[in-house]
């Protein structure tokens, strides 16, 4: 429900990398909603979801950007799914599996892990 109401559709490239960058004064908010599995980031001035990310092994965040912030790009063919009808081991398992390696950053800071809680 929460990524229907914020229109987030997801994509990963789990041989990619992916860095969300947060400009002074736009700090990132992290929302933890359902099962509590997953940190849904968001622009902390306009409120729009940029990316959902875990805590993989060795603490590496892997996750996912929302495409709709990449209006103009074009992504391969779309798959529908559902995770609510996973239970939490078999949600880990799959977004390990199929999220990206992502590094977050502020004004002065990378991370790889969660610092930016």
């Amino acid at each position: 429900m929460f990524c229907r109401q914020h229109g987030a559709g997801w994509f990963s490239d789990r041989n990619g990398r992916a860095h969300v960058e947060a400009k002074p004064g736009d700090a990132l908010a992290r929302y933890r909603q359902g099962d509590g599995l997953a940190d849904f980031l968001l622009c902390g001035r306009c409120g729009v979801v940029v990316a959902v990310v875990i805590e993989g092994p060795a603490s590496q965040l892997l996750g996912a950007l929302n495409a709709g912030g990449f209006p103009s790009t074009r992504f391969a063919g779309r798959v529908d799914t559902s995770p609510q009808q996973l239970d939490p081991a078999s949600k880990i398992t799959r977004w390990q599996s199929l999220w990206m390696p992502v590094t977050l950053s502020t004004a002065d800071s990378v991370c790889q892990s969660d610092e930016l809680a």
